[in-house]
Formats: C-alpha cells, structure tokens, sequence
C-alpha cells in the first residue's frame, strides 16, 4: 500500500474512533439564572428543559437559579467567558453591554 494511503487511512481511522470515544461521555452543560424561585422561566428549565437535555443521554445539567452565581448583569459576562454555557440575560438589566449592539446605534 502506498505510504500516503496508509497515513490518510490511519488518520481517517483515528479521528473515527476519536469521535466514538468522545461521544461515550455526556457533555456538562451549566446553566444559570438570576430570577427568584418560581418564576415562569425557573419552573420551565426544571420542568422541561433539564428533563429533555438529560434524558436525551447526551447531557448532565448543573443548574444555578437565583443568582446563585452573580447577579441578574453578570450572566452575559459568565457565558462570555465560558463559565456559564446557556444563561438568562435581559438587555435592560444592568449595564448595556449585549454582544448584538451596534457601535452604530
């Protein structure tokens, strides 16, 4: 077999079983949220979202609600900085600063 052949069947072969191996473990996904307890949004995360996510098997969920992490304006900050991968953030909460604003504005 020619050597660059049996290099690009390695490396295919390799990145195959990669994903295999990877796909084993569920993701860690961390989610947070500044509203009080019992808030619409609180009780549908629990309620639906958490469920689905978990029963799926692809996901285990650590859920902060109430801003057991920071408050209402951090949120945009902790997804920006990986902390946080999916949070609740209102643009009129705390300074304005959301990744969609226009300089132009």
């Amino acid at each position: 077999m020619n050597p660059q052949r049996r290099w690009m069947l390695a490396t295919a072969t390799a990145f195959g079983l990669g994903g295999v191996a990877a796909g084993a473990e569920p993701n860690t996904l961390k989610i947070a949220d500044s509203l009080p307890s019992g808030h619409l949004i609180n009780e549908t995360i629990m309620n639906v979202m958490i469920p689905a996510l978990e029963d799926s098997g692809e996901f285990t969920v650590e859920y902060f609600p109430a801003a057991h992490l920071g408050a209402a304006g951090e949120n945009l900050d902790f997804a920006r900085s990986g902390v946080i991968d999916i949070g609740y953030f209102a643009p009129g909460c705390g300074r304005w600063r959301a990744g969609f604003r226009r300089p132009t504005h």
